[in-house]
C-alpha cells in the first residue's frame, strides 16, 4: 500500500514498500511511475497498489477508487517492476475508456443543445 512514508528515501540496501521488499533503485522505478500515473486519475480518488511475493513470481494489484468509477487490475510477473508495468498498462486503458465514456456524453449533449430544432 502506498502510504506517505513510502515518499522517503531510506539508507538502507532493501526497504519494504507496496507490501514487499525492494531494492531502491526498484522502489524509486516504481515510484516515479505510480505518480505520473495518479495525475491521469480522478481527482479526490483512493490509489492502492500492493505487491505479494509468491515462490517464482510476483502478483501485482492496483485499486482505484473514485466516486463515480472503480478501476482494477491484478498481473503476475517474475519481478515487481514488470508487474507494476502491466499493471499501467491495463489501468491507463481503463482510464482512457472512462474519459472517453465520460466527457462524449457531455459532447453529445452540448452539441444536442446547440442544434437547431427540425422543421
Amino acid at each position: 500500500m502506498l502510504m506517505k512514508r513510502d515518499s522517503q528515501i531510506s539508507n538502507d540496501p532493501t526497504v519494504s514498500f507496496f507490501g514487499i521488499e525492494l531494492n531502491q533503485n526498484q522502489y524509486q522505478k516504481i515510484k516515479k511511475r505510480v505518480d505520473q500515473l495518479k495525475e491521469k486519475c480522478p481527482s479526490h480518488c483512493s490509489f492502492k497498489l500492493e505487491f505479494e511475493k509468491r515462490s517464482s513470481c510476483y502478483i501485482g494489484k492496483i485499486n482505484i477508487k473514485s466516486l463515480s468509477e472503480n478501476f482494477y487490475s491484478k498481473k503476475i510477473a517474475h519481478n515487481p517492476y514488470q508487474a507494476y508495468l502491466m499493471l499501467e498498462e491495463d489501468i491507463e486503458q481503463q482510464l482512457l475508456n472512462w474519459k472517453r465514456r465520460r466527457f462524449s456524453s457531455k459532447l453529445e449533449n452540448s452539441f444536442a443543445a446547440q442544434s437547431p430544432p427540425n422543421l
